[in-house]
């Protein structure tokens, strides 16, 4: 995605159409956007949302930063943000032939402990048609939707990423993003991450704004997904959101043989 930034750099001043996704749904509106090459990309009035091409990079950056390839993505394990959120520690494991230390996790469904290899690694927005619904669901961690995360896991994300966000340059933001945390990065403490409790043994999410809202885009979103439809970068985008740390959790192979191929939030508004 850091292309993006690229072309945008490299162009002339244009106006654009404006592209949103509302409920999980593409939608064209009848406004324009500005992208113009001093710095910035803007939403004609009586449209709002500002972006400059410092923000866009940060995002775009944000968003290669916490994906994998589509032909490597159960290699996600060994990200330091996953090791963070699902637990990943050496512990003990017991074996015909004695006991074992070795790298394990919890399956996010039922709670068994085991080991990577034994794991999978699943989907949350489903690969057949939830493209969009793990695009919005990244941007959400971006800060970029009308309301914003309320699960465990993207509510922890958000904070580390506009931390992030205010870094002095790509280097300092990526550190920010991927140190351990409550380390110093540049003048910059690290948030720590909870682990996330598994389906099965947590409450229902408090507060939680409507599923419409978290899967719609924010005025800045709009301005975003715009310029990334203009430049014909959906697709890559799609592919980095479905692979991403946001929309991966492991599950055990039963719990995620009984879940089949998932569903569309989209569905349940």
């Amino acid at each position: 995605m850091t292309s993006l930034t690229t072309a945008i750099k490299n162009g002339n001043t244009v106006q654009i159409p404006t592209w949103t996704i509302q409920s999980g749904l593409e939608t064209k509106l009848h406004e324009t956007i500005v992208i113009h090459p001093s710095g910035r990309v803007w939403a004609q009035a009586p449209a709002q949302g500002v972006l400059d091409f410092s923000q866009i990079s940060k995002i775009t950056l944000f968003i290669d930063t916490l994906a994998r390839a589509p032909t490597t993505y159960a290699r996600i394990v060994d990200h330091p943000i996953w090791r963070e959120l699902y637990q990943t520690t050496q512990r003990k494991i017991l074996y015909a032939d004695g006991t074992h230390i070795e790298d394990t996790m919890p399956c996010q469904y039922c709670g068994i402990i085991l080991p990577p290899r034994l794991l999978q690694i699943d989907h949350q927005r489903p690969q057949n048609g939830g493209q969009l619904e793990a695009v919005v669901k990244t941007m959400r961690v971006m800060g970029l939707t009308v309301a914003g995360p309320h699960g465990e896991k993207c509510t922890q994300l958000e904070p580390r990423i506009r931390e992030a966000m205010h870094a002095e340059d790509d280097s300092a933001s990526v550190a920010v993003l991927m140190t351990e945390p409550d380390r110093q990065v540049k003048g910059f403490k690290v948030p720590r991450i909870r682990a996330v409790t598994p389906r099965g043994m947590r409450g229902a999410a408090p507060g939680a704004s409507s599923t419409g809202s978290r899967y719609s885009l924010s005025d800045e979103g709009k301005v975003f997904f715009s310029v990334v439809k203009y430049f014909q970068l959906v697709e890559r985008l799609e592919r980095q959101a479905m692979n991403s740390v946001t929309n991966l959790r492991p599950l055990c192979g039963p719990c995620n043989g009984s879940r089949g191929n998932g569903d569309l939030k989209v569905n349940k508004i």
